[in-house]
Formats: structure tokens, C-alpha cells, sequence
């Protein structure tokens, strides 16, 4: 593979300049927060990267790039893109690759149902376009990637995340982090919906009815889980060769299993020790999170919901499988679960969309896929009893270690008002029994293969954490 100065990917989802350089990583910020983009022109570049998989090896990669200050940031996924319902978004899209084999092109597109919503002209290396995201998207998820020579390119890197949140309405917008409430009571991730829809009725009951004690859903409670795989023949070959698809699609082999680009420990692990949430101003026509600031990890107290909003751009199937909690799902590739049942008891026209919200641990994912889900962060079923009443006594003390890289719960079975906690052990794991981390469940893929790496590296693919760091108020 020819050497070019290429901006490295870290294992971790970060930018880091040029291969064999010698400069510090840059580019990485203290934590998760949302850039502000200028609707009217927002830039997007093409370009070649290398991306660092678990194990260390880099592997040639393309990725779409935003630019900061004029600096090309690359993302693998692509940023996550925040849009407000009714804000049409402007894009500058340019193909920065050189020294490319004749006849490959790249672009953008974002498909419906129906077909592509939008699509951009096909670019050659150095070309530049322009097109807009219509402001009449529907609230919710949707998938962008390349569509020329499909799939090659989103599989290879050329992907990513649009986000259409609904509209606050006027005189009541969206409270920055850390929210306390949703803009207006009844509110959902897809706006108002209509009196008796079960998605509706499920958001209006989180935090306010006894089987759903604690704090309604909160926008900024969210996470994208974007599935892929890698298979380092086909990524090296790009870097010289115009690949053909049915070529790729017959001969896949992947060998990588990745979540928003990272598998094993840069997946699972949540890096801030803080609530998940993303740090972004809903009221703005466009904002975006780069891959490797946008934390996987579900955190957070029993009774802060979170949504994750799952997308599949690789080319195999997963089924991703949540402990703890069952999640209800409620949107399928775009469309809002409902309920609407015909007289014999049949979803009308066949649609599973009309069988109401799907309770389930387990969901399939096949490639193109998008499901968004909510995870209510209810009580674990496997805590006894008497350990939630202790726990509700105030003998669960989440906090750092004195060097700030393991949280943990302090909980003393004869302690019943968290009086007589003792100072952390800085060990782990910890070396009191009266010690232990918060109460860590795992997210992993029931497709056996997706949880190893390089060929057998267990458990080194497709897991996330999910961690219990206490009790909600009304909890």
C-alpha cells in the first residue's frame, strides 16, 4: 500500500494527523459536545484515512470530514447530524481524494422508502457539488452514505447518521444540557403524536406512572449505534483499485466487528463516567457530533430512559441483545410504530408497523436497517429485593477513584442511610467485598462471530456497556 500522509483514526475514534509525522493526535476534545454548523453552507469533505482497528492494525480507509477552522476533522461514521424539523440544510460536498484509479467516484445520498430523498452528483477526485437536505424530513433516523458504486463505499467508511428532530414548538424550545424536561408534557422523539398512539402514551408515562417511576425522556438523552464490519483485503485493495461490487458483495470476508467505527474495550466502555446525553443545541437548524465523541455507552441512573436510534451500514446481519432491560421499539426504518388492528385482529394491510410497540431484548439487524428503540433504564429484575431497599436507603454511592478511571458503587449490606461508607479502594477490581463497580450489564451481538476480532479475539467485537450508576428521584 502506498504510503501517503494520511490522518489516522485511532481505535478509539479519534483524529489523530498524519501517519509518520510525528505530531501529537489532535482534534480530541475533553468531552462530547455538539459544533454548530452554518446551515445556510455546511461544508462536508471525502478522503482517505487510516483506520486503527482493536487490535492495532491500521487499515486504509475513506471517511467524510467536516472542516473546523478550516481543518479537515474526519469521522468514521460520518458526524452525526442534528437538524431541526422544517430547517432545509445546504451542503458543500468535495472530493479531496487524489491519485484515484480512472472512473472512481464518490457522493452523497440519503434514501426513503420510495427511493433517494436526496442525492448528490457523482465526484471524482478534486470535484465539488452542492445540494440541500429538504426542511420537510420527517422527525427521526436517517442513514446518508455513498451511492456510487454501491456498497462498496458506505461499507468502506462513507457513511453516517442524520438526525431530524421535531420543531419545539413556539414558547417552548428545547432546554440545553442538562435538560429537566421535554419542551412540552406528551412530547416524543417524533413530536406530538396523536392522542391514544402507543409511542405517545409510552413517552407520556415515563417518569409519570408507577411502573415507569423517575424522569421523563429527555432529548438530550440518546445515543447512535451504527453497525459495521471490516474486511482488511477489500480496504487494501481500494487504496489502489477500483473494486467491483459483485465482487465485494460474493468475497466479503469481515474480521472486524465495529460500533460507531470502535469494537471491544473502545466500544463498550463509557469514557466520561458521566449520564449518557449529547451535548447539542436542538433550537440550532443543524449541529453535528464527530464518531469519536459521541460516547456508545448507556449510562445513567434506573429511571433516566435513553433512545438509541440503530443503524446498519455493514453487509452483515447482527442481532443486537440488551441485559437488564427489555426496550420497546418504536420506529423501524423510518416509520413510527402504531397500532391499528383490523376486525379479525390482523395488523392492517399485513404491516407489522400497526402490531403497536414490540417488547424485545433482542432485535435483528439487516444491512440498511434502521430501528429505533427506547431503553428504560428500569430496575435490573436480577437485584433481590432487599438490595433495592437498601439501595433506596442510600447505601449506593456512585464515584471516582482517586485517579479518575473507574467509577464505582460503595455499598455496605449493613448500612441502611449510607453513613458508615468507607474511602474507595483505588484497586480494581475492588479488593473489599463491601466495594463494587456500578452495576454493569453488557450489549452484545447474538450473532456469535461479531464478538471476536481478527479472526477469534474474544470478546474483542461488537459489545457496549450498559451501566446502572443509581437511583433517578422518585425512584
Amino acid at each position: 500500500m502506498k504510503r501517503r500522509d494520511f490522518i489516522k483514526i485511532t481505535a478509539g475514534g479519534v483524529a489523530a494527523l498524519a501517519l509518520g509525522s510525528g505530531l501529537a493526535p489532535v482534534f480530541r476534545r475533553s468531552e462530547a459536545y455538539g459544533a454548530v454548523g452554518d446551515a445556510t453552507n455546511f461544508f462536508l469533505d471525502i478522503m482517505e484515512v487510516e483506520h486503527e482497528m482493536v487490535d492495532g492494525k491500521l487499515v486504509y480507509s475513506w471517511a467524510y470530514a467536516v472542516k473546523e477552522s478550516g481543518v479537515q476533522v474526519p469521522s468514521l461514521p460520518g458526524p452525526t447530524l442534528f437538524v431541526r424539523q422544517g430547517s432545509p440544510v445546504n451542503v458543500t460536498l468535495t472530493n479531496t481524494m487524489s491519485d484515484r484509479p480512472t472512473g472512481e467516484a464518490h457522493g452523497f445520498a440519503i434514501f426513503g422508502k420510495n427511493g433517494p430523498i436526496v442525492q448528490s452528483a457523482p465526484l471524482a477526485a478534486g470535484q465539488s457539488t452542492q445540494f440541500t437536505i429538504p426542511g420537510n424530513l420527517a422527525p427521526g433516523t436517517y442513514m446518508y452514505e455513498d451511492w456510487v458504486n454501491p456498497p462498496v463505499g458506505r461499507v468502506l467508511g462513507l457513511h453516517g447518521v442524520l438526525v431530524v428532530m421535531p420543531a419545539a414548538p413556539a414558547g417552548s424550545p428545547y432546554e440545553l444540557y442538562p435538560d429537566t424536561a421535554p419542551p412540552v408534557p406528551g412530547w416524543t422523539p417524533y413530536g406530538i403524536l396523536p392522542n391514544g398512539h402507543p409511542v405517545r402514551e409510552l413517552f407520556n408515562d415515563l417518569g409519570q406512572t408507577a411502573h415507569f417511576p423517575g424522569e421523563p425522556w429527555l432529548p438530550s438523552r440518546q445515543v447512535i449505534w451504527v453497525f459495521s464490519e471490516v474486511d482488511p483485503f477489500f480496504n487494501e485493495l481500494a487504496s489502489t483499485e477500483l473494486i467491483d461490487a459483485g465482487d465485494f458483495q460474493r468475497n466479503f470476508l469481515p474480521q472486524y466487528f465495529t460500533v460507531n467505527g470502535r469494537s471491544g474495550y473502545f466500544s463498550a466502555e463509557d469514557h466520561t463516567h458521566d449520564t449518557t446525553h449529547v451535548h447539542v443545541d436542538f433550537n440550532q437548524p443543524l449541529s453535528y457530533i464527530l464518531s469519536g465523541e459521541m460516547e456508545s455507552a448507556l449510562v445513567g441512573k434506573v429511571g433516566q430512559p435513553i433512545l438509541i436510534r440503530n443503524v446498519h451500514v455493514g453487509l452483515d446481519t447482527h442481532s443486537p441483545h440488551t441485559h437488564a432491560n427489555h426496550c420497546y421499539c418504536v420506529a423501524v426504518d423510518g416509520e413510527v410504530q402504531d397500532l391499528n388492528i383490523d376486525s379479525n385482529g390482523f395488523p392492517v394491510n399485513g404491516n407489522p408497523r400497526n402490531l403497536g410497540l414490540w417488547w424485545w431484548d433482542t432485535w435483528t439487524m439487516l444491512p440498511g436497517d434502521r430501528k429505533d428503540v427506547l431503553y428504560p433504564m428500569m430496575m435490573p429484575p436480577d437485584i433481590p429485593l432487599e438490595t433495592i431497599e437498601r439501595i433506596r436507603a442510600g447505601a449506593w454511592h456512585p464515584q471516582l477513584n482517586p485517579n479518575g478511571t473507574q467509577e464505582y458503587m460503595v455499598f455496605d449490606p449493613n448500612d441502611t442511610d449510607g453513613s458508615s461508607i468507607e474511602p474507595l479502594n483505588v484497586g480494581h477490581p475492588p479488593a473489599a467485598p463491601t466495594e463494587f463497580t456500578h452495576l454493569a450489564y453488557p450489549m452484545h451481538s447474538h450473532q456469535e462471530i461479531s464478538q471476536t476480532a481478527a479472526g477469534g479475539n474474544y470478546p474483542m467485537g461488537l459489545i457496549i456497556h450498559i451501566m446502572f450508576t443509581g437511583l433517578a428521584p422518585g425512584v
